[in-house]
């Protein structure tokens, strides 16, 4: 159990991983207007992104 806390950052690429559709989602949708950045652009597609990493993170490791 406490590998677990010493080490979060590793846990992260498997979160993501997990969060594929909505990394996607927000992916594209900042590809869609990179050349016109904009404070809060894609605010909704990151949020969701972050939610869904966020849960995965706190779920138990699968061995």
């Amino acid at each position: 159990m406490q590998g677990k806390h010493l080490r979060p950052l590793a846990q992260l690429p498997k979160a993501a991983a997990q969060c594929a559709q909505a990394g996607a989602a927000y992916g594209k949708c900042i590809g869609a207007r990179y050349q016109d950045v904009d404070k809060g652009m894609c605010a909704a597609e990151f949020q969701a992104f972050k939610q869904c990493v966020t849960q995965a993170m706190k779920r138990p490791a699968r061995s």
